[in-house]
């Protein structure tokens, strides 16, 4: 046997990821600068770069596989075995040990009781019945090849065992699993912390101890009372394919739920899966590692107690609620992940979140991707296709990867619980309003709280924004140290392409190309602070492109415009001091002499910040975007 790899659930990611390149293409003559296109310079996808990314890290929990999780073999002829032939009053049993199955019939309702560990293999049909499974301390196998059970009244399934519970699915195998509206026979309590009454077994398969499922075969699981699959243990699912629809939670796992290289399609109309464990740091996660793994839920689609970490497969979510969603951390790192959620954030931690591989396609009716601490990006081709605010935390660091964000407000919002509502910005060239902002506060103890000041920090990678608000949007400062970053910002003079905290705070540009455009009343340039030369453009409302030459007739920057501006900020480090530059206005998308561009202005760099144009001019700061939600209240700070 062959055991499969640890998996590491990655806290904080060590390694480092660099970007190269500048935005614009060489042209050898200024007759038409629009001609070479070669300024989309997005990074190639970085998945390649994932095991380099994952080489130096902090790991929190790890996942082992044992040769009992593994061990998926089918022998029907093996030693040892029972056999057990449904078929209602006409049940068989057959092996040496099957004194340790007992066959209940009681008012047209089957029981099949194991009280004793080994291997059992299971075929036939239960119209109405379960397989209980009593066997104390000691290890069960359950080989299911095809079985189909429904039970009116309990749980199909009961494992109410001791031990560890293998359910091997046959290979070719479709196994059935079903259940009613009501469950007369199941158990019930209140719990103590929160007065809900508590129903045992509340599934269609459900386990009190660890559960494994696996194998080449198929479960269908149809649950009509409670959960689909419910262990009140950990849950892995290696190499099986389950079919899974439930009233209320589709899967759910206690200490975990990890799937490995599993095909599994969720339909629910609570959460899809979910891992509840509380007050245990190194439980309490969801793992997806390999395979297939479809959601549509009613509630959150998949949801941590901990942490929520996919290292590779397809994984498709298409919630009301948050589409996945962690109370501490969430890692993605390879693979390809779809969200929709309809009503929602698709990516939510309430601490941190760190993307250092896969495809990552998004479309949320409010965040795209939202921690309430820090967000981290190294790698990885994203595309936030809808959303309120596209990348909302309190600080927002990009360090490799290809960003793309649609947003209805803020593109990238670095925001805290402490922000109010936006303040009316200032007349053009004025202040924007004062209003609550800076930093915020965790810790678990006095002693060892951290804050965390507001901020986005662009140091690598390719980041492309379109926004109906703010393009860039901090409470704090914004620093942007390398990469390259495209703003189409507002068309309204209530928001600016970019937008740092009032009180002191600032934009700070030393390196990468920076171009961000939008419309002029609330309009920010970065600061005379800046280490890399800065161009403020001012010009009547356009939708032109710009592209920018220097003296030898080489095009160092294209901006092709989606939508009209009046103010573009533009930084690269190919704008040199006491050079001479020309900035031309035309149509990127065409070629021929119809499409040479016009010559705006001819223009010479003798500081940090260049001001050139002739428009209505810069607007004054604005006041802050919305905070974060404020728990159960709602979302403080939001029209």
């Amino acid at each position: 046997m062959v055991s499969l790899k640890k998996i590491v659930i990655v806290f904080l990611i060590l390694a480092c990821y660099t970007f190269s390149g500048c935005l614009g293409g060489v042209k050898p003559t200024n007759d038409n600068p629009f001609d070479d296109k070669k300024h989309d310079n997005k990074q190639e996808s970085s998945t390649q770069n994932t095991d380099v990314l994952l080489e130096n890290v902090s790991s929190g929990v790890t996942v082992d596989y044992s040769d009992f999780d593994n061990d998926n073999s089918v022998d029907l002829s093996a030693d040892g075995l029972v056999k057990i032939s449904l078929d209602n009053a006409n049940t068989q049993i057959e092996g040496d040990l099957s004194r340790s199955v007992e066959f209940l019939s009681q008012d047209n309702q089957y029981i099949i009781k194991i009280t004793s560990g080994g291997v059992y293999v299971l075929s036939g049909k239960l119209t109405n019945g379960q397989i209980y499974v009593d066997a104390g301390e000691n290890q069960v196998r359950l080989i299911f090849n095809g079985v189909d059970v429904s039970c009116c009244g309990s749980a199909p399934i009961y494992l109410n065992n001791g031990k560890k519970v293998v359910i091997t699915l046959a290979e070719g195998s479709v196994n059935s699993l079903s259940d009613t509206n009501d469950y007369s026979m199941a158990s019930s309590e209140k719990d103590e912390a929160t007065s809900e009454v508590v129903y045992e077994p509340n599934g269609v398969l459900f386990s009190k101890k660890s559960l494994t499922i696996n194998g080449a075969g198929t479960l269908e699981i149809d649950g009509n009372f409670n959960n689909g699959l419910s262990c009140k243990d950990e849950l892995k699912i290696v190499d099986a394919t389950l079919r899974v629809e439930a009233v209320n939670n589709g899967i759910k796992g206690n200490d975990f739920v990890v799937l490995h290289n599993a095909d599994v399609t969720v339909n629910s109309e609570g959460d899809g899966i979910k891992s509840s464990k509380e007050n245990n740091a190194l439980k309490g996660f969801v793992c997806i590692d390999g395979g297939n793994v479809k959601v549509v839920s009613g509630e959150d689609g998949i949801q941590a107690v901990t942490t929520v970490a996919i290292y590779n497969g397809s994984v498709s979510v298409d919630s009301y609620l948050k589409g996945i969603k962690s109370d501490y951390a969430m890692l993605l790192a390879g693979g390809t992940v779809n969200v929709t959620s309809s009503n929602d954030d698709t990516l939510h931690s309430n601490d941190f979140l760190d993307i250092v591989g896969g495809e990552i396609k998004l479309s949320a009716k409010d965040d795209g991707i939202h921690a309430d601490k820090t967000i981290t990006v190294k790698a990885g081709d994203i595309s936030v296709t809808k959303s309120y605010e596209g990348i909302e935390a309190t600080v927002i660091n990009v360090e490799g990867g290809n960003i793309s964000v649609v947003a209805s407000d803020d593109g990238f919002n670095a925001a805290n619980g402490m922000g109010g509502m936006g303040g009316p910005g200032g007349f053009p060239g004025g202040p924007g309003g004062m209003w609550p902002r800076s930093s915020v506060t965790y810790g678990a103890s006095e002693s060892s709280e951290t804050t965390l000041s507001c901020e986005i920090n662009i140091s690598g990678g390719y980041v492309y924004v379109n926004a109906a608000g703010d393009g860039l949007d901090s409470n704090g400062n914004i620093n942007i140290s390398g990469g390259m970053t495209i703003v189409n910002g507002p068309t309204n003079n209530g928001n600016g392409a970019l937008d740092s905290g009032d009180g002191g705070y600032e934009i700070l540009v030393s390196g990468g190309t920076l171009i961000a455009a939008g419309s002029a009343g609330m309009a920010e340039c970065p600061s005379s602070s800046s280490t890399q030369n800065i161009l403020s453009i001012n010009m009547n409302a356009s939708e032109n492109d710009l592209a920018i030459v220097d003296s030898n007739g080489k095009t160092i920057v294209i901006f092709e415009a989606i939508k009209q501006y009046q103010s573009v900020i533009i930084s690269s480090p190919l704008l040199a001091q006491g050079q001479t530059y020309s900035l031309y206005s035309g149509d990127a998308s065409s070629s021929g002499e119809s499409s040479r561009g016009t010559l705006v202005e001819e223009f010479t760099i003798s500081s940090i910040i260049t001001t050139i144009g002739s428009g209505s001019g810069q607007g004054g700061m604005g006041g802050p975007g919305g905070g974060f939600p404020g728990g159960s209240g709602g979302r403080p700070g939001r029209w």
